[in-house]
């Protein structure tokens, strides 16, 4: 965890990038392990902005934290804790100009204990209030406003009985709120305002059991009990009129999980997954195990809120099948096929938007990488999902997407890095409108001195492709130049 929140171990790292269109970054990192290496403190911080990009948006985004972490002498156990502030502001056009700020204070506190290799207990709590506000400055006087608070504990337990069974305990909890607050100015000669309030809790446990029962295969099994509660109530009045609402529902899921791996040899691996999946609150399971298999964060989710025809988690069930083979000469292929049915799901940014039913998606991940010489490297990506809901294509999710890249560096720190990415057409979810594929080419070159410091310069979108990801423009040609130094 603190390694990936300062991006460098025992140093001070500064790092800063220029570029057209007002383009402007710069990140501070600092951590101290202490003599022993038994006590951490680290320090970052982040800025981050953007002026007036054609056909595109301006943006700024901040970001503080201070990590602290203690651990015991002889011993892995040990407590961390994560506090972090993130403000982030936003200006773009869609056809009528649309600012939002938000505003994101963070709190994470954790602390491991292991009594010997064959017992550890975790235990994770998270904290955070955000607040989310939207203005349109063509409209006078209007805005959206939320709030959010969040609050979550986990723990989890692992055991090893011997060493071919492995068992894993865990339980979790916690509840989210949303208020908003919406006014919109003189809508036929009355002002419209909205209020609402939702609650949502979660809490669950789990076991999981693996057995090893040879070097080449490995069998695990997962039960998962989850429960969801849902309380929301909104008001919208004109001045004239005012109507109000109320939604409460709870539901509960068993979710069984079945995981296979088989080594034929030592080339070759096959892994196979069986589960049943429903919504949730996956950062309140993040201690729960994970299986390795290649995520498709990119598809269709289960829903799950309140919507027109009541309180709904979605569920169904999903096969997953992977096959990695490493080659003689150190090449290496993984190909993942899936197939996933779900009765209600979500595809864009919000639990209740982009809502269908009877989704069926079916695809595949291709990767490929390999070592072209002493100094150049490869990499390949390949995605296909034949994604629909009642029979039609479903939106914002394209059918293919590609990217291919090369990695140079040699003896003296000069390196290369180009990234060609595909993505396929899409269907706009609400004219039906079809978007065209689209290209862009990245590349990135400089020169590293050791491994403290690093000049480079990037060229992003060299073919100046209109795309967007999901329903934001994305940034046109960018040229950008930058220093890494660690002290």
């Amino acid at each position: 965890v603190v390694r990936t929140a300062t991006r460098s171990y025992g140093d001070t790292e500064v790092s800063a990038a220029i570029g057209e269109d007002g383009v402007l970054e710069g990140e501070f990192s600092h951590l101290n392990t202490g003599e022993d290496r038994r006590r951490v403190l680290a320090l970052t911080a982040e800025n981050r902005r953007a002026d007036g990009t054609p056909d595109n948006y301006d943006r700024e985004s901040e970001r503080y934290g201070v990590i602290i972490g203690q651990k015991r002498r002889e011993t892995p156990s040990g407590f961390w804790a994560i506090a972090q502030f993130e403000r982030r502001e936003n200006i773009f056009d869609e056809g009528f100009a649309v600012q939002d700020k938000q505003r994101i204070p963070r709190f994470l506190a954790g602390y491991n204990w292991e009594k010997d290799d064959r017992s550890r207990t975790r235990v994770l709590v998270q904290a955070s209030r955000p607040e989310y506000s939207i203005q349109y400055p063509d409209i006078d006087g209007d805005y959206a406003d939320f709030k959010f608070e969040s609050l979550n504990a986990e723990l989890r337990h692992d055991r090893k009985v011997n060493n071919k069974h492995f068992l894993n305990f865990g339980l979790f909890g916690g509840k989210r709120s949303r208020t908003a607050n919406t006014f919109l100015p003189d809508i036929f000669l009355g002002d419209l305002r909205t209020h609402s309030e939702t609650d949502l809790t979660s809490y669950g446990a789990y076991v999981r059991s693996e057995w090893r029962p040879s070097e080449r295969l490995s069998l695990a099994g997962e039960l998962l009990w989850q429960k969801l509660k849902f309380d929301a109530n909104s008001s919208i009045s004109d001045g004239f009129l005012s109507f109000s609402s109320t939604q409460k529902g709870d539901q509960s899921h068993l979710l069984p999980k079945l995981v296979a791996s088989y080594n034929s040899d030592a080339n070759n691996t096959f892994r196979l997954r069986l589960r049943r999946v429903a919504a949730s609150v996956e950062d309140f399971q993040l201690l729960r195990p994970t299986d390795g298999f290649w995520e498709f964060n990119d598809l269709a989710q289960p829903l799950f809120g309140g919507t027109s025809g009541g309180f709904l988690v979605g569920d169904g069930s999903s096969v997953e099948l992977e096959w990695d083979r490493t080659f003689r000469d150190a090449s290496f292929l993984q190909i993942a096929l899936f197939s996933q049915r779900l009765d209600n799901a979500r595809y864009g940014a919000w639990e209740n938007m982009g809502a269908v039913n009877n989704v069926r998606q079916n695809g595949a991940r291709i990767g490929y990488e390999r070592q072209l010489g002493e100094h150049t490297s490869l990499f390949s990506r390949l995605y296909f999902n034949d994604a629909k809901a009642d029979g039609e294509r479903l939106p914002q999710i394209p059918r293919f997407s590609a990217a291919l890249g090369l990695q140079y560096f040699n003896r003296r720190g000069l390196f290369v890095q180009p990234l060609l990415t595909y993505q396929g057409s899409r269907v706009d979810d609400v004219t039906g409108q079809k978007f065209d594929s689209a290209t862009v080419f990245d590349l990135r070159f400089g020169k590293r001195w050791g491994l403290r410091s690093t000049a480079f310069v990037e060229l992003r979108n060299i073919f100046d492709e209109k795309y967007s990801v999901g329903q934001r423009q994305q940034y046109g040609r960018q040229f950008r130049v930058g220093y890494t130094q660690r002290f």
